[in-house]
């Protein structure tokens, strides 16, 4: 006998689900903005934010996009998910405009994502583990429906910020190390190889090729590689700092030193080297992401230059089926 599949969760009466256009990315972005006022208190989102996640490699935004409207057709709800280790690590993520009947919305928008993360399960080698996960901000109602329905907290991630004075503090030398602007094209390789290899033992962390991991950050019409900057130990890459322009708060992508150069000075005149670029831009406010149980002292670090803990996000995780973790660290 054929078991049958569950059957979804239903929209309220009033409310429709579709997929998005690429013209909903501005409806999507106001939306998200929404919800980033009430959660932490200023909007972060804007179109072009929408359409860079949109063209993610094996994003399609037929499969693996939806959004909510309601009678007068405006977007009240959207939902997304992505294989960022294809077809075994799932990222997803629902966002519902508030003062709208927040339950059922994530229900539908939830069940679709499971649904969908679910077909990528028999394309996945035999032995691996199959996940999806969600962030929320902790101590929210989203943090909390994670929780009720399956899924489990498993790491807490910081976001840090400082606003600069007037004169940025100054770069210090390290003997030895040189720290330049890095030249597209001709040190893509060098970049890569060192976030790849300062983030092997981080929690998540799963190799990425080259041309993916570069077409993913230089996607954003905000990119400006000009601002990233590689240290160097005469011709050997030890470092590299990926700032990000964003005209409502500059964010610092990726920090990272290889270990056998750690405990030198490296991260932190990187980062100080950022801030002096930014400011030089008119910036004051930077920001950041970290792990909060990062093993490298990234958050010592962060704290040393005068950065703080202004948010905290939680990532919760449910095994689709079990295996061999494929991402590395704790």
């Amino acid at each position: 006998m054929v078991q049958k599949k569950p059957r979804l969760p239903e929209l309220p009466r009033g409310y429709h689900l579709r997929r998005p256009s690429l013209e909903d990315a501005e409806a999507v972005a106001a939306l998200m903005c929404a919800c980033d006022i009430e959660e932490l208190g200023e909007a972060e989102t804007d179109a072009d934010d929408v359409r860079d996640d949109w063209s993610q490699p094996r994003f399609d935004r037929e499969r693996d996009t939806w959004i909510v409207v309601g009678e007068d057709r405006t977007v009240r709800a959207y939902g997304w998910v992505w294989d960022k280790v294809p077809d075994r690590e799932m990222i997803g993520d629902i966002y519902v405009l508030p003062g709208e009947p927040h339950e059922p919305l994530f229900d539908v928008l939830r069940s679709r994502i499971e649904e969908r993360a679910e077909e990528h399960v028999p394309a996945a080698p035999a032995d691996d583990e199959v996940t999806l996960g969600f962030f929320g901000l902790v101590g929210s109602k989203y943090s909390a429906y994670l929780v009720e329905n399956g899924y489990d907290l498993t790491r807490t991630y910081f976001r840090m910020v400082i606003t600069l004075g007037d004169d940025p503090p100054a770069v210090p030398s390290i003997k030895g190390i040189a720290l330049r602007p890095f030249r597209p094209s001709e040190e893509d390789e060098a970049i890569h190889r060192v976030i790849q290899e300062s983030f092997s033992e981080h929690y998540l962390f799963a190799p990425e090729p080259l041309e993916e991991w570069i077409a993913r950050r230089t996607a954003h019409p905000v990119v400006e590689t000009g601002l990233w900057t590689l240290a160097w130990e005469k011709e050997e890459p030890v470092g590299a700092i990926l700032p990000y322009p964003y005209e409502s708060m500059p964010w610092i992508r990726e920090l990272g030193v290889r270990k056998e150069w750690r405990a030198r000075g490296v991260g932190r005149a990187l980062l100080l080297q950022a801030f002096a670029d930014l400011h030089a831009r008119g910036h004051r406010t930077i920001a950041l992401g970290v792990d909060a149980e990062n093993a490298t002292g990234a958050t010592r670090l962060y704290e040393s230059v005068g950065m703080k803990v202004v948010h905290r996000h939680g990532f919760h995780r449910r095994v689709l089926r079990p295996g061999k973790p494929v991402s590395a660290g704790g």
